[in-house]
């Protein structure tokens, strides 16, 4: 006789995992049913694949004691009960009606977990002093729950976190981690692959789906994978941000503004390290930078509390002045010239005082030696850049200027990498220094050396360490363009994470 559950799927509607197991009708509202959010539980959703059934017991606390067994040889117990043993030893209790849904205490997902939260999360602990989102320090077993629960590609993104971390931070290769890490690589891209297959028809978890391809992304930059390819990946995000509606109808749904700020980020700092002539910036991707800053910056996201919205938008600015003044030979020079003293004047007339009034209290130290730091590495940046594609002249007010802005940066820089708190904020001011020290001295070239070798270490990316390596190139060219350092499309992006947990 066939089971009720089988009728349910003929029918179109499939009960999610949770109610199914505690045999109740399930409301199958997507992507998470009421029942569950009512109940204080996770919904398992409603996948093809059983979910894992674990739960969570505080190390050393017995509930209850099996009857002594027999005396017998240790090499005959029962796979299962020796799974069982090394689960609850970890703290993990299963249940003996789920016994064949066990996750392994040595799988990669378990491992990973306890790899993150011994070695990256504390790293990340110290930026949320400052960054209040910038991130999950710990992986807790809720939040290892509902991981079950997702898309198999965001499982996918904690191991390879955890393996490139672990040959990152080390700083040896290894055969086997890196076979490991291009193995559940090619497994996130896949699962990636359906969901944008199901968003691209149905229109289902399209924030999941964004968030995904952002981790792919990071995944591959990390390992210093992605300098050639991450443009498709952002292109592959705006496609998907078009589908759903637009930045404006995607930027109202709930827990997706991490995944959206992140994407900007990403977009408009990978462009301030690219050849202008490799910019392609339209009209609508500016008009999203500024619906954004100018609706969502005064929410205390954590985009904008790294980097002042004032000057995130003015380093857009600069970015699609500089494809302007590249590409198109119509503009005349004194137009560009105008628009490029317009975005600077808003730079030089930022506040680091006044927008560090805006937080709270106890932020307003970190904030204000944020903005500090910023507002130099933006405005040189914006000089630098400019007049690489001839929008600003050669002056000797600019050249004093950069000067001053560069002794700035250095000082401001020095005391952020004194405190573990703005190692991995910091990552794309350096780099600008770095660029900035082709015009300065032998101290200062080392200042930005041994800093990036600084973050590289504490952070466990490559990214730093590759950026150390295009900017010492830089300065035993000769050359001292902008363009000259950034000759290819690089992205030098902090070690930031993918928060999913409202989604």
């Amino acid at each position: 006789m066939p089971r009720k559950e089988d009728d349910m799927e003929e029918t179109g509607k499939r009960h999610c995992w949770e109610c199914r197991r505690r045999r109740l009708v399930c409301d199958f509202t997507r992507p998470e049913c009421n029942r569950c959010s009512r109940a204080g539980i996770v919904c398992p959703r409603y996948g093809d694949t059983k979910p894992l059934s674990l739960k969570w017991l505080v190390p050393g606390v017995v509930q209850s004691h099996d009857r002594r067994p027999r005396k017998r040889n240790v090499g005959n117990i029962p796979d299962a009960t020796a799974e069982r043993s090394l689960a609850n030893a970890r703290g993990m209790a299963v249940s003996p009606r789920h016994m064949e849904m066990i996750v392994p205490a040595e799988s990669d997902l378990v491992q990973a977990t306890e790899y993150f939260n011994a070695y990256v999360g504390p790293s990340i602990q110290p930026v949320l002093e400052v960054v209040p989102e910038f991130g999950i320090p710990l992986i807790s077993p809720a939040i290892f729950q509902k991981c079950l629960g997702c898309p198999s590609h965001i499982r996918h993104f904690m191991i390879c976190t955890a393996l490139g971390h672990r040959m990152n931070h080390n700083g040896a290769q290894c055969n086997a981690l890196e076979r490991k890490y291009l193995h559940y690589r090619g497994l996130m891209i896949k699962s990636l692959r359906s969901d944008i297959n199901v968003e691209c028809t149905a229109g289902r978890r399209g924030g999941y789906t964004i968030a995904g391809i952002l981790a792919l992304l990071l995944t591959d930059a990390r390992q210093g994978a992605s300098y050639q390819s991450w443009r498709h990946h952002l292109e592959g995000i705006r496609k998907i941000i078009k589908l759903r509606g637009g930045m404006r109808v995607s930027s109202g749904t709930v827990g997706i503004m991490p995944s959206l700020n992140l994407f900007m980020l990403t977009a408009v700092l990978g462009d301030t390290t690219s050849p202008a002539s490799d910019l392609a910036i339209l009209p609508a991707h500016l008009e999203d930078v500024e619906y954004m800053v100018n609706t969502h910056a005064d929410e205390n996201h954590a985009l904008y509390i790294m980097f002042p919205s004032p000057l995130f938008a003015g380093t857009a600015k600069t970015n699609y002045l500089r494809m302007r003044a590249a590409k198109d030979k119509s503009v005349e020079a004194g137009e560009l010239a105008h628009e490029a003293y317009d975005i600077l004047d808003v730079v030089l007339s930022f506040s680091p005082e006044n927008w560090a009034k805006t937080k709270t209290k106890a932020l307003q130290k970190d904030c204000m030696l944020l903005g500090n730091l910023y507002k130099a590495a933006v405005a040189l940046f914006c000089i630098s850049s400019l007049q690489s594609v001839s929008a600003l002249p050669m002056t000797p007010f600019l050249t004093r200027t950069c000067a001053a802005l560069s002794q700035q940066l250095q000082s401001f820089l020095g005391e952020a990498l004194l405190s573990q708190k703005f190692e991995r904020i910091i990552i794309w001011p350096l780099v600008v220094l770095g660029a900035e020290a082709v015009r300065g001295d032998a101290a200062m070239r080392d200042f930005v050396r041994k800093g990036l070798l600084e973050v590289s270490g504490y952070t466990g990316t490559i990214t730093p360490r590759m950026a150390k390596s295009v900017v010492e190139r830089f300065w035993a060219s000769g050359k001292t363009r902008w363009d000259d350092c950034f000759d290819e499309s690089y992205m030098f992006l902090g070690a930031h994470g993918i928060d999913c947990r409202e989604l």
